[in-house]
């Protein structure tokens, strides 16, 4: 997203006249939903609202992936106080492939057979 402070009523505003407006609620729609269940898993796995959450939302689906290789641990930080807590999984069978969108770098987590709970990865 550019520095620039987007005007949303000025934005609705354009979309109506141009008679787009309800394709652009619609859309608005699905990323506010998602980022609702995004939230709401954030606590389901962790027992608690999220202060202050951070939710990435992808814009687009990459129509491919250049695969990097399997993967065979992650490791993380996770704030759950004023001390992050690093965390790592070692994948077992069916590992998930670390890809990357070629126009973007974007990294991808793809397939493997895992869950994620409040205990963390699991699988």
């Amino acid at each position: 997203m550019s520095d620039e402070e987007i005007d949303i009523d000025d934005l609705l505003d354009r979309a109506d006249e141009l008679g787009i407006l309800d394709e652009v609620a619609e859309v608005l729609d699905q990323y506010v939903t998602a980022a609702e269940e995004a939230a709401e898993a954030y606590e389901a796995n962790r027992g608690e609202a999220p202060e202050d959450p951070t939710i990435v939302t992808v814009t687009a689906v990459p129509a491919a992936l250049w695969v990097l290789g399997e993967l065979a641990r992650v490791e993380y930080d996770r704030d759950e106080t004023e001390t992050p807590t690093r965390r790592y999984h070692d994948f077992e069978d069916a590992r998930p492939q670390l890809a990357v969108d070629p126009a973007s770098g974007q990294l991808h987590i793809v397939g493997g057979d895992y869950s994620v709970t409040a205990r963390g990865i699991v699988g």
